[in-house]
């Protein structure tokens, strides 16, 4: 089973269902109609038998490259220690 929008792509491959934000230029920021979307395609996957997980992914090289430069801030929002391969 394989459904399109333009900005919500899901599939299920095996017993996995695969959800995909197709809206990189805006970092895959949920808009309203994605979360309707998004709410109608769980909704099917929670009556089938088959689907046993849900991966939500958001598709785009800029989503990733700006997730990186995050990521040491993040850490430090979240209390969390970094150490540099010097450090060891």
């Amino acid at each position: 089973m394989t459904e399109m929008t333009a900005e919500v792509l899901a599939e299920v491959r095996g017993q996995v269902g695969f959800i995909t934000l197709n809206r990189a230029k805006a970092l895959n920021a949920l808009s309203l109609g994605m979360v309707r979307d998004l709410l109608d395609v769980l909704l099917q996957w929670q009556k089938d038998d088959k689907v046993l997980a849900v991966a939500i992914r958001g598709n785009g090289k800029e989503t990733d490259r700006k997730f990186n430069r995050m990521r040491p801030s993040m850490a430090r929002v979240l209390g969390l220690e970094t150490r540099s391969a010097k450090e060891g």
